[in-house]
């Protein structure tokens, strides 16, 4: 753990930054039908938006325990942090395709996952004083 805060709080980070993304492109949908010819500034701040999110998710991925991604193999935890390093040091290199494509293609997945840990973490553990 880091600084005091549980796995769980690092968890819900992610959640909270997820679904601060789908607010995201809800908006952008929404305002898209609102002002079609004039979306390229709404572009722009949704994808500052989604770059600062997946920052988040990429440091709160960094202060989960090895043992907890564990659990979920089928998450590439690694390379969430790696999007986060190159984002957070590199953001003149950043690729909207890219990050496009990460929301697309893996915020479902990952989400689900967080979701399923989350779960885990908060099921009683029965007792062995019986």
């Amino acid at each position: 753990m880091s600084r005091g805060r549980t796995q769980e709080q690092w968890l819900t980070d992610i959640v909270v930054a997820v679904a601060a993304i789908r607010r995201a492109e809800a908006l952008q949908e929404h305002l898209d039908a609102l002002v079609p010819d004039d979306t390229a500034d709404l572009q722009s701040v949704v994808a500052d938006t989604l770059t600062l999110r997946i920052m988040a998710i990429g440091e709160a991925v960094k202060h989960l325990d090895a043992n907890l991604t564990a659990q979920r193999p089928e998450v590439s935890w690694q390379s969430i942090v790696r999007m986060r390093d190159l984002l957070s040091h590199h953001y003149h290199r950043r690729d909207l395709a890219v990050v496009r494509a990460t929301v697309d293609d893996h915020l479902g997945p990952l989400g689900a996952a967080v979701e399923a840990l989350l779960a885990a973490i908060d099921v009683p553990r029965e007792s062995s004083d019986d």
